[in-house]
């Protein structure tokens, strides 16, 4: 059984192991893997010197140095001391090459996430293999492949050239939303909690956000995660089921979040460049305004997916605007947008079994609705699915 004190030590030692993860990928080069071991070693050492001490008072300088020493022997450079370490700028720097190196667009996503989690946010790799739904043999050979071509020198540990920081930080962008999302949506798991996986994402922007604080579009994104996650204790219920949010009880929320995203999106707003996941989080503003009781502003609600069309048009936003074109027209208008689009996800067919019942054509409902179920994840989609498929129009 893990103690409070070991929880505070893996809490604190995530918080400051991306600086020396990218302290010694810098030293080394690229090599991940000389990364990876110098980490596991400064863990050990803190898992056994911290609970016997306790935490250091500036213990990212401690896990810095162990990890460089670790490093430095694992090299076998016996003839020579340690590199001096870094100064705090640099430091700043490596982490934030960190990042950018393990979300390079030449890596498939899924190897850019696992990347993320285990170097930028310090993630075990036994909480990746579970987060992916995988065995730790699986994801130990997935992160071997994702490392070589850094290691190679293929991919390199370096900040992007000025021209190229828009497209590079997209890129980390999306790994950052993907991992807030599985943690939030929670398919690998019974209920949707993944509070640990979606605050990883939460903290790696962050950080992100620190050390590029004039980029809006990161702000906006921040701001994104926190109006969504501000309804986490509201969108399930007693056993576990899904609420959707309509029926959520507006008293938990989070209005302390909320008021943090609000804050965020207005800073956002001021920028010349606009970024989807600031557009996002309009929207995710105006169902916060709910909190009151008051009506959600469902044509707003349109509008921004208007705009979120034009700026990174896809199936999932076309969706998600024929759900607020239901509010503003009517189920049957949205039914013919949702028709065509492409039904090869669960959520179209969650999509076109609401309509139809709004509709009242509740067994061509209850079809979708058992479609949907066989398509989604196990988890608390997949029964509130099929809960619809045995429930009784109200």
């Amino acid at each position: 059984m893990t103690t409070l004190v070991e929880r505070r030590i893996v809490r604190t030692f995530r918080a400051v192991q991306a600086a020396a993860a990218a302290s010694v990928l810098h030293d080394s080069g690229g090599d991940l893997d000389l990364a990876e071991t110098a980490t596991d070693a400064a863990f050990a050492a803190a898992s056994e010197t911290w609970q016997r001490d306790g935490i250091p008072e500036r213990p990212d300088h401690w896990v810095l140095d162990t990890a460089r020493r670790a490093a430095h022997d694992r090299l076998g450079r016996t003839d020579a001391p340690p590199p001096a370490a870094p100064a705090t700028d640099a430091t700043e720097d490596h982490r934030l090459a960190l990042a950018f190196t393990c979300c390079h667009p030449a890596l498939h996503l899924p190897a850019r996430v696992a990347l993320a989690l285990r170097f930028c946010a310090g993630l075990s790799l036994t909480e990746i293999a579970h987060a992916f739904g995988v065995t730790e043999a699986t994801m130990r050979h997935r992160l071997d492949l994702a490392k070589r071509p850094i290691t190679r020198g293929d991919i390199p540990f370096a900040l992007p050239a000025a021209g190229d920081l828009d497209d590079r930080l997209d890129a980390v962008l999306a790994v950052l939303y993907l991992i807030f999302n599985e943690g939030y949506v929670g398919s690998r798991s019974a209920t949707l909690t993944g509070d640990d996986l979606s605050g990883e994402a939460i903290g790696l922007t962050r950080t992100l956000l620190s050390q590029l604080p004039d980029r809006d579009d990161i702000r906006g994104l921040l701001a994104l995660m926190l109006f969504i996650r501000s309804r986490r204790h509201a969108r399930i219920g007693l056993h576990g089921d899904l609420i959707a949010l309509p029926r959520q009880d507006r008293e938990l929320w989070e209005s302390d979040m909320i008021a943090e995203a609000a804050f965020l999106l207005h800073q956002a707003r001021r920028s010349h460049r606009l970024s989807r996941y600031t557009v996002e989080a309009e929207i995710q503003a105006l169902h916060a305004a709910t909190i009151d009781g008051t009506p959600a502003d469902w044509r707003a609600v349109l509008e921004h997916y208007d705009t979120l069309r034009l700026i990174a048009p896809g199936p999932s936003v076309d969706l998600n605007r024929a759900v607020a074109l239901a509010e503003v027209e009517g189920p049957a208008v949205a039914l013919e947008i949702v028709d065509g689009l492409p039904d090869d996800s669960h959520l179209w067919h969650a999509v076109r079994a609401d309509l139809l019942e709004r509709l009242g054509r509740i067994e061509e409902a209850r079809h979708q609705w058992r479609l949907g179920a066989m398509r989604a994840e196990p988890g608390a989609e997949q029964a509130y699915m099929t809960t619809h498929t045995i429930r009784r129009p109200i």
